[in-house]
This record gives structure tokens, C-alpha cells and sequence, in this order.
């Protein structure tokens, strides 16, 4: 008989049916793809003056342009698996066999991290082997802090992203519904964004500090690489648009608490 807690036991049960479901066999496997198609571009590069290549140098076209596809992809296979819970009623027959709310919110949790986990050690592992391959230990040596700062930015900014899916899929009543509204807060967001910040006052600080948008600070190179911060430090104009990493993960934070109550809030009153 097993003594591990309930909470644990439903992170198990979770990670147990997910690696069944397609919808994340086919979202992961789609990615896999495209990172296969940036190291692919990695091991095609060449230097200018036809000299070694430096790693520190490769890492940047590694780890960049595809944060917001991995928060595509992720979040639609996350609001997948949570939306069938309610397509197939699995959701009411674990509380009926006896696994509380409060456990069963947090397995899906649970799941969240380890989905984002995957996708961003997919994303590094997969890149950095044109990066291994190509690239050479130069005066930057094989990796820089800032790059490793940047992979944990990745990871922090993909686990928040999947917090707005854990909204959807909680706050709706199937798989269908909840990844479209995943799929229209990340477009839409943008447009509001963009729009609020034409204002001067109150309206543009909100778009400025939207979650999506905070999230996706996490995930850009100008939020970890020192050189921006130098040149946000010699041009006034270039610091009053950038936010501090500190600042980025302060409000990251703040929205996960946010989102994470909502959908706990929108669980506890729905019926199963």
C-alpha cells in the first residue's frame, strides 16, 4: 500500500496519463521539429572572415526566436489535457474515488512544470547540438552566464505562460473551448497592448505590464544579455523602455499569483 502523500500521488497519476494523450505527442513531436530546423541552420553557419566559429557566439541564435512558439504549443497541449477532463468527465470521477480538490488542482500543477520543463529542455538540447557541434570553445569558452541565466528564462517564462492556459482550461467546459480561448488571449493580448500604450497615463502603464507580455520578457535575450543593460545605461531613451530582469521576474510573479487564485477560485465553484 502506498504511503506517498495525495498530492504527490496525483502528480504521478497526471504525468501517467499525459505521456498517453496525443494532443501532447503531437504538439511536443511538432516542436522537436522546428528545433531540429534551428540546429540544422546552426551547423549550415560560417563564419565571415571563414574562420572557427565561438560558441558564446551560437548560443544567442540557439536559445532565441522560439520562446513564443514554445508557449504556443505548450499552452494549447496543456488546455488540451485539462479541457478533456471535462469532455470525459475524468476530473468528477477522481473526486468521487477520492482524491480531494485541493489534490487534484495541485497535479495539475504538477503537470504544468513538467510540460514546461520538457518543452524548454527539448528547445536546449535540441538546438545546442548544432552548437556543440559547429561551434568551438573560443575566448567565451563553451558558455556564458548570461546564456544560462537566459535558459532558466526560458523555463520561467514558458511555466508562467501555461498558468493563462491553466485559466482557460479551468474556466470553460471542454478541450475545444479552452484552447481557443488560450489562442485568442495570446493574439488579442498583443493588440490591447499595443493599443493602451498610445496613452500616457494609467491606461499605457497596464499595457506595458500586461501577462503575456510580462512573460514574454522573460524568455528575450534584452532581459538577460549585458550588453543591452550597457547600452540602456549610455542612452536615456533605451533605459526608459527596458525593464530590469529583477523587475520582469517581480512581476511575473505577481501575475502567476494572480492567475493561479483565478483558476483555483473558477475550480472550486464549478460543478463537476
Amino acid at each position: 500500500m502506498s504511503t506517498a502523500p495525495l498530492w504527490l500521488v496525483a502528480v504521478r497519476n497526471e504525468l501517467r496519463k499525459a505521456v498517453h494523450r496525443r494532443a501532447l505527442r503531437l504538439t511536443w513531436a511538432g516542436f522537436v521539429l522546428v528545433c531540429a530546423l534551428v540546429s540544422i541552420q546552426i551547423l549550415n553557419a560560417e563564419s565571415n572572415d571563414g574562420g572557427p566559429l565561438a560558441m558564446a557566439d551560437l548560443w544567442p541564435s540557439a536559445l532565441g526566436g522560439l520562446g513564443g512558439l514554445a508557449g504556443i504549443m505548450a499552452g494549447v497541449a496543456f488546455a488540451l489535457l485539462l479541457g478533456s477532463e471535462w469532455d470525459w468527465r475524468t476530473g468528477r470521477q477522481n473526486v468521487i474515488d477520492g482524491l480531494g480538490r485541493g489534490e487534484w488542482f495541485t497535479g495539475k500543477l504538477g503537470l504544468l512544470v513538467v510540460i514546461a520543463g520538457a518543452f524548454v529542455t527539448t528547445h536546449v538540447l535540441t538546438t545546442g547540438i548544432g552548437v556543440l557541434v559547429v561551434g568551438e570553445p573560443l575566448d567565451g569558452g563553451w558558455i556564458e552566464l548570461w546564456h544560462v541565466k537566459w535558459m532558466l528564462g526560458l523555463l520561467a517564462g514558458l511555466t508562467c505562460t501555461l498558468t493563462i492556459a491553466l485559466v482557460t482550461g479551468l474556466g470553460t467546459s471542454g478541450a475545444g473551448a479552452a484552447t481557443a480561448l488560450f489562442l485568442v488571449w495570446i493574439a488579442a493580448e498583443p493588440l490591447m497592448s499595443a493599443g493602451l500604450r498610445e496613452y500616457d497615463d494609467w491606461r499605457g502603464w497596464i499595457g506595458e505590464h500586461l501577462p503575456a507580455g510580462t512573460f514574454a520578457r522573460l524568455q528575450q535575450r534584452p532581459t538577460w544579455d549585458p550588453v543591452f543593460a550597457e547600452r540602456a545605461a549610455a542612452d536615456p531613451e533605451l533605459a526608459a523602455r527596458m525593464v530590469p530582469a529583477s523587475a520582469t521576474m517581480l512581476e511575473a510573479l505577481v501575475w502567476v499569483v494572480i492567475l493561479t487564485s483565478s483558476a483555483w477560485l473558477l475550480y472550486r465553484r464549478r460543478d463537476l
